[in-house]
C-alpha cells in the first residue's frame, strides 16, 4: 500500500495552506467540510488496508486445512473477498487522488483570480461519483460476506458431524459402543479462526459504510454552501448525515474503531 496516501492533512502543507486561505476569506464552513472529507477518506483507506491484511491472514489459515475439498471451497471464498477488497481499495485511492488534484487546481485558480473564484474552481462531481461507487462496492461486499459466513458455518457443522461419524465407525470396528455426536465447540479449530476472521472483515466493512456516509454528508454540505443564496438556511452536516442514513436504512452508530481479537 502506498504510504503517502496516509499522510495526515496537517503534514500536507499545500492542503493546510489552502484551507487556511479559505478560512481567512469567509469560507470557514467549506474549509471544515473539505478537511473532514479528507480525514474520512483517509480513515476509509486505513480500514480497507486492515481488511486486506485480514484477508491475507485468512489465506494463511486456509493453507493449514487438511481436508482438500473444504480447502478448495474456502480458497474460492478467500479470493472472492480478496478481489472485492482490492476493488474497493482502488476506488478510494482514485477518490483521494481526485480530491488532491481538485484542491491543487482550485489553489492555482484562486491565485490567478482570487478566492471568490473558489466555488467555481472546485468540481466535486467525480469525487461524488467515486464515493457512490464505493458505497455500492461496500454494500455488495457486506452482503457477500454474510452469505459466505453462512457457508463457513454450514461447512463447520458438516465437518464436525463427519468427524463424529468417522469416530463411530472406528468404535464399531473395535467392538465399542458408538457415541452421540455432541455440540460443536465453535471457539476452537481452524474453522473457528476463519469464522472470526470473516466476522472481523464484516465489522470493518460496516464501519466503513458509516464513515462513507459521514464523508458524503460533508461533501453535500460543501456543495449546498457553495450554492447558498442570501438568507437561505443550509442544513448542517449532521442533519444531512441523518438524512443519508435514513435513506440508506442504516442504523447510525457512534463512531468507533473496530478492533480485532484473535484467540
Amino acid at each position: 500500500m502506498e504510504s503517502s496516501l496516509f499522510v495526515p492533512i496537517g503534514e500536507q502543507e499545500h492542503l493546510k495552506e489552502f484551507f487556511e486561505v479559505m478560512r481567512d476569506n469567509g469560507k470557514k464552513m467549506q474549509a471544515e467540510d473539505m478537511e473532514r472529507l479528507f480525514d474520512y477518506i483517509t480513515v476509509l483507506q486505513r480500514d480497507l488496508k486492515d481488511a486486506i491484511e485480514e484477508v491475507d491472514y485468512l489465506r494463511d489459515q486456509i493453507e493449514e486445512m487438511q481436508d482438500q475439498t473444504l480447502k478448495a471451497k474456502f480458497e474460492n471464498i478467500q479470493w472472492a473477498v480478496h478481489d472485492s477488497m482490492h476493488n474497493a481499495w482502488n476506488q478510494i485511492k482514485g477518490v483521494k487522488e481526485e480530491f488532491t488534484a481538485q484542491i491543487q487546481n482550485a489553489a492555482a485558480v484562486c491565485k490567478r483570480k482570487g478566492v471568490q473564484a473558489l466555488d467555481h474552481a472546485l468540481d466535486m462531481t467525480h469525487i461524488q461519483e467515486g464515493l457512490s461507487r464505493l458505497e455500492i462496492l461496500l454494500s455488495k461486499s457486506e452482503e457477500s460476506m454474510s452469505r459466505r459466513q453462512e457457508k463457513v458455518e454450514l461447512a463447520a457443522g458438516e465437518l464436525h458431524e463427519a468427524k463424529g461419524h468417522l469416530k463411530n465407525v472406528g468404535n464399531i470396528v473395535r467392538g465399542r459402543e458408538t457415541e452421540s455426536i455432541g455440540e460443536m465447540d465453535r471457539s476452537k479449530g481452524i474453522l473457528a479462526k476463519i469464522e472470526r476472521s470473516m466476522e472481523f472483515c464484516k465489522n470493518l466493512i460496516s464501519g466503513m459504510k458509516q464513515n462513507l456516509l459521514r464523508a458524503r454528508a460533508h461533501l453535500v454540505h460543501f456543495q449546498l454552501s457553495a450554492r447558498q443564496n442570501e438568507g437561505e438556511r443550509v442544513p448542517s452536516a449532521q442533519e444531512i448525515m441523518q438524512e443519508l442514513s435514513a435513506s440508506a436504512n442504516m442504523e447510525f452508530a457512534k463512531q468507533k474503531r473496530t478492533q480485532e481479537v484473535r484467540a
